[in-house]
């Protein structure tokens, strides 16, 4: 039974790859044609590089966020190996942005507003964000898994419990466990917003809403403060949110942390 079980996930894995193996092939005779093997070698090993060190840490990370799920569906340790394999299949689409930020060069030319030299904003910028996005997925993908075993185990509850319950009734129900597990991962996406903020900085040097291309006055005098409101009150919202996470689940800390969001949002 383990034999057929492997032979037909060998069998899955090979239709999955089996138009990247065709192109590659088609690929590396043409690069091959031109005198370029070298070039092409090196493509293929960043492509592959990624893949699998993206789809290896995604799997890593998922499947031990799902051993703090008890008495979860066997079948979601699957569901994760296979999203792992597509997750690492779109970020090797990123190796030219990951050879470039490893070549990277300067200018010898610093921008205006943060002293950077210009290389910064043509090599390692594009990598940055390219690394919060996977991330950012990451974690929205994990949230939606650990959101939807937890509904699975209450859906006893849920379904076949009294009719009339009110939303107190509801969220006293739900297990202190599942509570600190979401609220953690919560705290880790505030905090990759906040990083997110500090990226947006550099973007200023690109904004087209003044009368020329570039930082204008509104940009540093104003919008470039407010992004530095908005990293750290996304950084005090995930500690929070660790802190809920930690056992001190006050009701102040919901609120306090919605009131961080409209207020951010009003100053937006």
């Amino acid at each position: 039974m383990r034999f057929e079980r492997g032979l037909v996930a060998a069998l899955v894995i090979l239709l999955i790859f089996s138009g990247q193996i065709a192109h590659m092939l088609t690929e590396l005779r043409w690069f091959q044609s031109l005198g370029y093997s070298s070039v092409y070698a090196t493509m293929i090993a960043a492509r592959i590089a990624l893949f699998l060190g993206s789809a290896l840490a995604f799997g890593a990370v998922s499947l031990a966020n799902l051993r703090l799920i008890r008495e979860r569906p066997r079948y979601l340790s699957w569901i994760v190996v296979l999203i792992s394999i597509l997750f690492g299949l779109v970020i090797q689409f990123g190796w030219e942005r990951a050879l470039l930020a490893l070549n990277a060069q300067t200018f010898a030319v610093n921008d205006p507003l943060f002293g950077l030299d210009s290389g910064f904003y043509v090599f390692t910028l594009p990598l940055l964000w390219a690394l919060w996005y996977a991330i950012f997925f990451a974690i929205m993908i994990n949230l939606a898994i650990t959101a939807g075993a937890y509904l699975f185990l209450q859906a006893d509850q849920l379904i076949f419990g009294p009719e009339e319950r009110d939303y107190a009734e509801i969220a006293k129900s739900i297990p202190g466990r599942a509570l600190a597990h979401m609220s953690a991962l919560l705290g880790i996406l505030a905090l990759l917003f906040s990083f997110r903020f500090l990226l947006d900085r550099y973007e200023l040097l690109y904004s087209a809403t003044g009368v020329v291309y570039g930082a204008g006055y509104a940009d540093v005098y104003a919008r470039l403060p407010f992004l530095y409101i908005y990293a750290g009150a996304a950084l005090i919202a995930a500690i929070l949110l660790f802190a809920f996470a930690a056992g001190k689940r006050s009701a102040r800390v919901p609120l306090i942390i919605g009131v961080i969001v409209v207020a951010t949002a009003g100053l937006g």
